[in-house]
């Protein structure tokens, strides 16, 4: 039973912080404005800079899709 309550705790704990980490990347992606995907890809200065703005945005969106999809499964526990 005690252990229960502890895995319980340190769900909520990760779930918390996890939540923390969306509010806090949703600020930043507020505050920094409107900026597309393609506007960057395309303000490449060469082939070099748009396949590591490319693979960067790539990285990013992956993030943050995790992050959600772990937030939705602590959600559920």
């Amino acid at each position: 039973m005690k252990g229960e309550y502890v895995i319980k705790k340190e769900n909520q704990k990760n779930y918390d912080e996890n939540t923390k980490l969306m509010e806090d990347r949703l600020v930043v992606m507020y505050e920094t404005g409107e900026v597309s995907f393609l506007d960057m890809l395309f303000s490449s200065s060469n082939i070099i800079e748009f396949i590591s703005n490319y693979y960067m945005l790539s990285q990013i969106t992956e993030c943050d899709k995790e992050l959600l999809d772990t937030i939705e499964e602590e959600k559920k526990t």
